[in-house]
């Protein structure tokens, strides 16, 4: 039996994990899947593409909607994305817009947001490098 003090409960499924092991909600993937449904059916597949993209480049971290974005989070949130009607917006925080602002030729961005209109082509090395340097320093919101 494992020590209680270790332990916690995931509020949405009601499974008991190890704090330290963390826990994937197979709620909270569907919640992210449910977010990309209810877009317009031409952007799924793209906005699908950023989810895989997100999740290469921190393979096992988890899913949930946190201010009513997809989010990918371990120990803290590592990114989130959204969609717009004119475009999609990346959310790696301002330290990481600071350090990638170079590789944002044409985009517009603000102090911790980056959009990009859909008619772009979607730039999976700067999500991938994004994500990764999120996760790797800790630096988000």
């Amino acid at each position: 039996i494992k020590d209680v003090q270790f332990m916690k409960t995931c509020k949405k499924c009601g499974t008991a994990y190890e704090k330290e092991k963390g826990h994937v909600c197979e709620v909270e993937k569907k919640e992210v899947e449910s977010y990309i449904l209810s877009q317009r059916e031409e952007i799924q597949p793209l906005l699908r593409e950023i989810r895989e993209t997100i999740l290469s480049a921190v393979p096992g971290a988890y899913e949930k909607i946190s201010w009513k974005m997809p989010t990918f989070y371990r120990t803290h949130d590592i990114m989130h994305f959204a969609a717009f009607k004119n475009h999609w917006g990346l959310y790696p925080g301002p330290v990481a817009i600071e350090h990638f602002r170079e590789r944002f030729e044409g985009l517009t961005y603000s102090k911790g947001a980056v959009q990009f209109p859909y008619d772009r082509p979607l730039d999976k090395k700067l999500i991938y490098d994004m994500t990764r340097w999120c996760d790797e320093t800790g630096n988000h919101h």
